[in-house]
């Protein structure tokens, strides 16, 4: 779902960013995002190494309940906490809900009609 829903948003940010510069530029928005998510995905896996390290993981107490409900909490609680985190900056910070999708569709419906 969460994979489907980042690609519906690129290509609302790909008709956004024609209406603003008068091009359309799909392969720069998709490299960008591309290299975003390269990034993220590089400090996720840093951010596992810590927190492993901050848990005490190791081979010798991977057993140890402390450490298990450290692994559980890791492996349930940081997800929801960055899903939560997600929700609000799409909520609040994220400028193309659906009345400017709606508007941006209509205008380029125009534009592209005009230039035909």
């Amino acid at each position: 779902m969460f994979s489907m829903v980042s690609w519906a948003l690129i290509t609302d940010v790909i008709d956004y960013s024609e209406l603003k510069s008068g091009r359309r530029e799909d392969g720069t928005v998709y490299a960008l995002y591309s290299f975003a998510r390269k990034l993220g995905q590089a400090a996720s896996a840093g951010l596992t190494g810590l927190l492993l390290e901050l848990i005490g993981y190791s081979a010798a107490t991977r057993t140890d309940p402390v450490v298990q409900e450290g692994l559980f909490n890791i492996s349930v609680l940081v997800p929801a906490l960055g899903f939560a985190l997600l929700a609000a900056i799409l909520w609040f910070w994220y400028p193309l809900h659906k009345k400017q999708v709606d508007a941006n569709v209509l205008a380029l419906k125009k534009k592209h009609a005009s230039e035909a």
